[in-house]
């Protein structure tokens, strides 16, 4: 079974002239299991803050705005090299610089689409990392929501409309749901404020489940829409762990570690001289499907014994 990272604390202390400089953008408030994760690659890679690394770390607390004046900081200050988690990240880092190399992390299921690289396999660009399989994510969750609860006949999307992915997640949710016999409805909301209606109009349409597709403002607001969905005795499904540490019932996604440690590869790399250009974007290679039995039990459910033997991580 796999395990949450614990916290890592790291601090900026002063270095001699000539000590490289990182950017590094996240859309957490720091210290979630992405931010550990990358960190942590870092170390293990024989990076020390303050001796032989400088992080300038700048953290949106799930407010995307924020990173367009983050990432012209972090180029005003001369880094050699911005590690950007999120497709609003990289897209903001993309816009202030397109010298200094970049690391995307989870960038998005199109960079190429996006016009930040020629190919996956070379670049030809500033950028290089990860990219996510966000969008057809969506429907493997669709899946495995339908699977955990057959009885299930209609899923509410929750989504930010102002997402650049969030009209193909919806597509994908609306097509696997169509195969699966399962009617969608869609609550798009594109500031907090907006959770306050989304309650009474899941009672209203008699939701039989939901699904959170990933955002940074929604996953700033995690602890509320667990709680939500705990109140109206809805089962959901979540894009990250980050939603099962405050309670969430299923979350499937990318390897949150695995992806923080691969992108501190690259940054190490570059950091020796390798050229963004040259080194491809990757695919994601690991999943992890997180089931928690307590928020299964409060809800009064059962999840099948087959779905729980896949799981990497029951919550008991």
């Amino acid at each position: 079974m796999g395990t949450l990272a614990a916290p890592l604390t790291v601090e900026a202390q002063p270095a001699g002239k000539g000590t490289p400089k990182l950017g590094y953008l996240s859309n957490s408030g720091g210290h979630s299991v992405p931010d550990n994760a990358f960190l942590r690659g870092l170390r293990d890679l024989g990076y020390v803050e303050g001796q032989n690394l400088i992080i300038e770390a700048r953290y949106t607390e799930g407010r995307s705005e924020r990173f367009s004046g983050f990432a012209a900081d972090l180029v005003r200050l001369g880094v050699q090299v911005i590690a950007a988690w999120s497709p609003a990240g990289v897209a903001a880092a993309k816009k202030a610089t397109d010298t200094v190399p970049i690391v995307g992390i989870a960038l998005g299921s199109d960079p190429v689409g996006q016009g930040w690289i020629a190919s996956l396999a070379r670049p030809n660009s500033n950028l290089t990392g990860f990219s996510s399989g966000n969008v057809w994510l969506t429907g493997k969750r669709m899946e495995l929501l339908k699977e955990a609860i057959p009885t299930i006949t209609s899923v509410g999307v929750l989504g930010n409309p102002t997402n650049p992915y969030f009209p193909a997640q919806a597509k994908e949710a609306e097509t696997v749901a169509g195969a699966l016999k399962v009617q969608i409805e869609s609550f798009a909301i594109s500031n907090p404020a907006g959770l306050a209606t989304v309650l009474p109009e899941m009672k209203r349409r008699h939701i039989s489940a939901l699904l959170v597709v990933p955002d940074g403002m929604l996953w700033a607001r995690r602890a509320d829409i667990v709680k939500m969905a705990a109140e109206s005795r809805v089962p959901a499904m979540y894009w990250t762990s980050d939603y099962m540490e405050v309670g969430g019932l299923m979350s499937y996604a990318e390897s949150l570690n695995d992806l923080g440690r691969r992108a501190a590869g690259y940054v190490d790399r570059i950091l020796k001289g390798a050229k963004p250009a040259d080194l491809p974007v990757e695919q994601p290679t690991k999943f992890e499907l997180l089931i928690n039995l307590k928020t299964a039990k409060a809800l009064g459910l059962t999840i099948p014994q087959t779905l729980l033997l896949r799981a990497d991580q029951v919550i008991q």
